[in-house]
């Protein structure tokens, strides 16, 4: 009996544990419940505030979308309805990084064409700059010999005067 008695204290004990686990879950839901009620106003506010502002971004990839034939004219060189002209590429991601060429004059062909006259201009004057300096190299190796030629024609004219 008293081994009985003490595997019924024993039962006891762990349902009054499990009753208090429920108890706490209780508590728990109660006040997750309370917080949802209290924050649901403040959640919806949000969402809603969300929703408009990806309906205007939605507005402005829109207007994006709709500009890129002139912006296709400006910077690629040709203006066209599709994305992506055939020639001329364009500025979307569609065309892979294709924009301008030589029969294209938009701001990417007048870039490369300046990128190019600026290539040929430095040559050029570096070429100049070679050349000047090979001339004052000259000019210096040629002056002791303009200085005794002179001192002779110097001496040669003295002795002609007397």
């Amino acid at each position: 009996m008293q081994e009985s008695n003490a595997r019924s204290k024993d039962y006891q004990r762990i349902i009054a544990q499990e009753v208090a686990k429920i108890n706490a879950a209780e508590s728990d839901r109660s006040a997750a419940e309370r917080l949802l009620d209290e924050h649901q106003q403040d959640f919806h506010r949000q969402y809603e505030a969300n929703k408009e502002k990806l309906d205007t971004i939605g507005e402005t990839i829109a207007s994006f979308a709709s500009s890129i034939p002139s912006l296709n004219r400006e910077v690629c060189g040709a203006e066209s309805e599709e994305r992506c002209d055939a020639m001329c590429g364009g500025v979307s991601s569609e065309c892979r990084g294709h924009c301008g060429g030589t029969a294209c004059q938009g701001s990417v062909q007048k870039a490369r064409d300046a990128l190019q006259f600026a290539t040929e201009a430095k040559e050029k004057v570096e070429a100049k700059q070679a050349e000047a300096e090979d001339m004052l190299k000259r000019v210096r190796q040629s002056a002791p010999v303009v200085a005794a030629s002179r001192r002779e024609a110097d001496e040669v004219d003295y002795w002609a005067v007397c």
